[in-house]
């Protein structure tokens, strides 16, 4: 696994505030949706590696290590 600085929760909060995950309006641009969708994208990307990081610290206090 390729090393991941520790995601700050604050961080991603304020990003998907942000960059908010929902339905495009109707008078966007394909353009201005493939952006928007990209933003929310890496919002999501970061959120799963923060859930990752803090399982992967839960598993290793269980673990002793």
């Amino acid at each position: 696994m390729t090393y991941l600085p520790q995601i700050n929760e604050a961080l991603v909060r304020q990003l998907a505030e942000q960059f908010p995950d929902r339905a495009p309006d109707l008078d966007w641009s394909d353009k201005e949706i493939m952006f928007k969708a990209g933003q929310v994208s890496v919002v999501r990307w970061l959120e799963q590696k923060m859930l990752d990081q803090e399982t992967e610290a839960i598993t290793m206090e269980l673990e002793g290590g």
